[in-house]
């Protein structure tokens, strides 16, 4: 079970990136931020926690570990970002 849960948050986070800031889903993304309040698609903190309670039901974890399945997505999503950012030029 906590090999799941950890495989969980950093699936949490790798999903969050893809949605939120990979340039894969850009042009969708930008497609219906433009038509409708979906701007949860821009929002990692707002996403993550529902990424990470649709991993916790789908792997079927209690329900009280997916505060930590979320807090651990956005830490690790949030430190992803900042080595990223760090390593560029």
């Amino acid at each position: 079970m906590l090999t799941t849960l950890i495989l969980c948050v950093f699936l949490t986070a790798q999903l969050t990136y893809l949605v939120v800031d990979s340039v894969i889903l850009d042009r969708p993304r930008s497609w219906l931020t433009e038509r409708g309040r979906f701007y949860i698609l821009g929002c990692p903190w707002c996403l993550s926690a529902w990424v990470a309670a649709g991993l916790v039901a789908f792997n079927e974890l209690p329900v009280i570990s997916w505060g930590a399945v979320w807090w651990g997505g956005v830490a690790a999503y949030f430190i992803g970002q900042g080595l990223a950012a760090r390593s560029m030029p």
